[in-house]
């Protein structure tokens, strides 16, 4: 029997035999019978409570507890989400509904010794999909109260205490909005502007392309990182050539579907999976940035009065990027605790939003010409020069397929000659490779092995470039927000 429906699910406060308010207790609870006598006293002293609390609330009558009734009682609470489905057009009343029906196919597949919950009424165990339907059958409640309430105000749709009062003290999402595009396009416009190719003077112009190169090499201070070539890896082992203009390029690309999105987003949860996949992108691009650091190619920020060891002066830690990695970290607790709050304070998705806010922050000085992320070229084709006799295998076996190799006896060649540590020379007296090309083994190994780093790289320039052509795209519509700083108050 359904006495108001508010809003609060099964979550009504309660007070046990000790005194203590519980959370997750109903009113035909069994301390609260033992306690008032009675099923009737003590669902009436629960609802004065509630009352007193100025909470809304609903209360069912004590038979939802027993496992035998649990088809009943999943049908019972469905029939409630279809009435309500049916009086509104809000989409997150459908998808959780349709959550609803999952989890109730989910409660009678599953087996009836499945997965327990957590101890109700004393000693009665549920199993998980029964607490799950009143969950969503509350959120369901909740976002049809919640519509009356302001556009742009946050509304959880799981809250179990929405109002509109309480509604006033959550941020105004309108504005975080504003401030979350602000920060994303100044942070496409701060790593597109890295990108971009290298201005060359006129006397860097007349030289040739292999002394252009060399001239590179020695530049420091040249702009742009596009044509910046480096051995990328896998599982930290060396890989093979890109560039850092088609490295930089793959997040740059994430942003600019942030941008896209930004408008679009309206709910708690479309807010949540943002910032969810807002925070992996930069994370994993500090990341590798730590990384990079460490092998003193790349580096971040360092300001003449930074510290980075009280006991070692000569280190300079990328502390922007382990801030960026560290909140990222932060963020699925924090989204947990959006979905399962049970307390008036619903502060978690206010924090989720200024995690964000100092992500996208840290994350522009790093890209910014304020701060300025920093590349080593020679230390990078130091780099290549030195694993340039493994590199080219990957080109070598290439070459030696389209002989009519088998790929994997080709494969197992070079693998070996790995192991065993010959390199260059072991692979120049093997016989099976000398069958293979012949006499023109030599010519072959020679001319991959003085490939340059470009010619490497493969389609890095071009799939750079398309990201860049976005990009700008990006830049002209927004100009009007560049420099412009984004700040969030919750």
């Amino acid at each position: 029997i359904i006495h108001k429906i508010s809003g609060t699910g099964l979550d009504v406060g309660l007070f046990n035999p000790k005194g203590k308010l519980v959370s997750g207790a109903i009113g035909t609870s069994s301390d609260s019978i033992e306690l008032f006598g009675s099923v009737e006293k003590a669902l009436e002293f629960s609802k004065k409570i509630m009352n007193n609390l100025e909470m809304p609330y609903f209360v069912i009558n004590s038979q939802i507890y027993r496992r035998e009734q649990d088809a009943e009682l999943s049908d019972y609470l469905i029939s409630i989400a279809d009435k309500i489905r049916n009086k509104c057009d809000n989409k997150t009343v459908d998808n959780l509904y349709s959550l609803m029906l999952a989890r109730n196919t989910a409660l009678f597949i599953n087996g009836a010794d499945d997965i327990c919950h957590r101890t109700i009424a004393d000693s009665v165990v549920r199993r998980i999909e029964i607490p799950e339907l009143f969950m969503l059958l509350d959120g369901i409640i909740n976002a049809y109260l919640c519509e009356p309430v302001p556009s742009g105000k946050w509304v959880n749709p799981l809250s179990r205490y929405a109002s509109n009062e309480f509604t006033e003290s959550i941020a105004d999402l309108s504005k975080v909005k504003d401030s979350f595009k602000k920060g994303l396009v100044n942070a496409v416009y701060n790593m597109a502007d890295k990108i971009k190719e290298p201005v060359l003077t006129e006397e860097q112009k007349e030289l040739s392309a292999e002394e252009q190169k060399i001239t590179f090499d020695e530049l420091e201070t040249i702009k742009g990182f596009r044509d910046a070539p480096y051995l990328a890896r896998t599982h930290l082992q060396p890989a093979q050539i890109t560039t850092v203009g088609r490295y930089f390029s793959i997040t740059l690309d994430k942003l600019i579907d942030y941008v896209g999105c930004i408008d679009n987003l309206e709910s708690v949860l479309e807010y949540s999976g943002f910032i969810s996949s807002l925070g992996q992108t930069l994370s994993n691009f500090s990341n590798t940035l730590v990384f990079r650091q460490a092998l003193r190619q790349w580096s971040e920020p360092f300001k003449s009065s930074q510290v980075g060891s009280s006991a070692m002066p000569y280190k300079t830690n990328p502390n922007k990027s382990e801030r960026i990695k560290g909140l990222a970290r932060m963020i699925p607790g924090r989204l947990t605790s959006v979905r399962e709050k049970h307390s008036l304070s619903d502060y978690d998705f206010n924090e989720l939003l200024l995690i964000a806010d100092s992500i996208l922050s840290s994350f522009n000085y790093i890209m910014s010409s304020e701060g300025g992320i920093r590349i080593d070229r020679k230390r990078m084709l130091k780099e290549i020069d030195e694993y340039k006799s493994e590199i080219f295998q990957t080109e070598l076996l290439q070459e030696a397929v389209k002989l009519g190799a088998v790929r994997e006896k080709a494969h197992n060649e070079l693998r070996d000659i790995k192991i065993e540590g010959t390199g260059l020379e072991g692979i120049k007296s093997s016989k099976y490779f000398n069958r293979l090309f012949g006499n023109k083994l030599d010519d072959m190994i020679d001319e991959l092995i003085t490939k340059s780093p470009l010619e490497m790289a493969g389609t890095s320039l071009i799939d750079a470039d398309n990201v860049l052509i976005n990009a700008q795209k990006i830049i002209d519509e927004n100009r009007e927000l560049l420099g412009s700083e984004s700040k969030i108050n919750v």
